[in-house]
């Protein structure tokens, strides 16, 4: 709601401390209350591996005979193991799974293929048959078989010999 002091300097300190104090607040409050908040961070840090727990207990159908001792139970159950799965492992065992993949998933997609390598193989599909030895194995020295990386790099307009020419200041 617009008010006539709302933009003034200072409106504007009387807010940023006011939200540095709240701030400071809730960093003691966590400090004090560190411990007691530890199953719920425990919790926190494995909540795939939590829910997935959780629809499996659903499909037994173990709460429709006592709802309230089934949720109870979960929460102590699920709670006991987060503590003390932390406390050994640290991260769920599904979060660690879905880590392990997406990281080797990065990996996979980040990695550049040998482009030059490529281009040599593109250009030595794409080359001309040339005549080669009369019998195999017999090559002459300088020679090349046709398709092989040495005859594509010696082929004019391949990327070997692209690179290996001189640039003109047009390129």
């Amino acid at each position: 709601m617009p008010g006539p002091h709302t933009n003034t300097p200072f409106a504007l300190l009387v807010s940023l401390g006011v939200a540095v104090a709240v701030l400071g607040g809730f960093l003691l409050l966590a400090r004090a209350a560190g411990t007691v908040l530890t199953p719920l961070a425990a919790a926190g840090s494995m909540t795939l591996t939590l829910y997935t727990a959780h629809l499996l207990f659903l499909v037994t159908g173990l709460q429709d005979l006592a709802p309230g001792l089934a949720f109870w139970g979960q929460v102590v159950v699920l709670g006991l193991f987060a503590l003390a799965w932390q406390h050994a492992r640290g991260q769920g065992p599904l979060e660690t799974v879905v880590a392990r993949v997406s990281k080797l998933v990065a990996h996979r997609v980040t990695a550049r293929p040998d482009t030059a390598g490529a281009a040599r193989a593109g250009a030595a599909r794409a080359a001309p048959a040339r005549p080669g030895p009369t019998r195999p194995g017999s090559a002459q020295p300088g020679s090349a078989r046709p398709g092989s990386a040495r005859a594509a790099s010696a082929q004019p307009g391949s990327a070997v010999s692209r690179r290996d020419e001189p640039r003109s200041r047009n390129d």
